[in-house]
């Protein structure tokens, strides 16, 4: 009988390390790419654009060259990254610089800045957005510019995160005047908008991609809730907590859509990502009035 349950705990114990590296090594090291395909009015001719989110330094392959393969195949007209390329508490950043340098090599990069990015600058005192703007990446922080690409007019705008819209004018957070006011200029135009915003907190639950006239925000940070569960969603997502529940996918707002990357890195998180492939989000956009995903 002592064998007998000892071969039942020692198989079930295998079970159980064979589960968790089936749900803990690809969430490192395979990649996935995410496609959606949107049908907008001021859409004349098919464009195509990536999003990269929360890379943290991680790297797919010698130099990101399993990483580069993936983009070169989506053959992207512009690429986003949507922050925390690096770790704050990182000293080489080298690596991520090389990698901006690569990406520009395929198509043009607009960058929104992350948290890691902030609190590095804030570490260091070194300014990195003059060192990824001279590795090729556009930086846009409470900034936008206007690109027309194969004949489409787009305004892409850059926003870390924004506050909570009531009461803007006398909001006791952060600049959120100042952001309404930027948010309302960027919207100010016919082209078509899209907005970089590392932080999903208040695009998703506080109406606010609905109260600023936006078509498109790319947004990323919560790691997909760091390990997937099944039947259950996110086990944990920063700033959001325990169970914050579905934390990736197309999230609609009014007319507006928001896009939330479940990212490729995770830094040094307590909770290593599990059932959560690293992801690149790819977006056609196309001629009509529907929208589908």
């Amino acid at each position: 009988m002592k064998k007998v349950i000892k071969r039942i705990f020692l198989g079930v114990f295998a079970l159980v390390i064979f589960a968790l590296g089936a749900g803990i090594i690809p969430s490192y090291y395979s990649l996935e790419v995410s496609d959606y395909e949107f049908e907008n009015e001021k859409i004349q001719e098919s464009v195509k654009l990536v999003q990269l989110s929360d890379i943290h330094n991680a790297e797919f392959g010698k130099e990101n060259q399993r990483l580069l393969k993936k983009l070169k195949e989506c053959e992207p007209d512009l690429i986003f990254i949507t922050g925390d390329l690096i770790n704050s508490d990182e000293n080489e950043i080298s690596p991520m610089l090389d990698l901006i340098k690569k990406l520009r090599e395929i198509a043009p990069i607009y960058f929104s800045l992350g948290n890691h990015e902030i609190e590095y600058e804030k570490r260091t005192g070194i300014d990195l957005t003059e060192k990824l703007e001279k590795a090729g990446a556009k930086v846009l922080e409470e900034k936008f510019v206007d690109v027309t690409v194969k004949g489409q007019k787009f305004r892409i705008g850059g926003l870390y995160t924004v506050y909570i819209p009531e009461d803007y004018e006398v909001h006791e957070w952060g600049n959120a005047k100042e952001q309404a006011e930027f948010l309302k200029e960027m919207e100010d135009t016919e082209r078509y908008k899209i907005l970089l915003s590392h932080i999903p907190n208040t695009w998703m639950y506080y109406d606010t991609a609905a109260t600023f006239d936006l078509d498109l925000i790319f947004t990323g940070h919560a790691h997909g809730g760091q390990a997937i569960l099944p039947f259950v969603g996110g086990l944990y997502a920063p700033d959001m907590g325990y169970f914050p529940g579905r934390l990736s996918g197309v999230y609609e707002k009014g007319h507006t859509q928001v896009i939330l990357s479940r990212g490729l890195g995770s830094n040094t998180e307590v909770i290593p990502r599990f059932n959560n492939i690293p992801e690149i989000v790819e977006v056609e956009l196309k001629s009509g009035t529907k929208i589908r995903n």
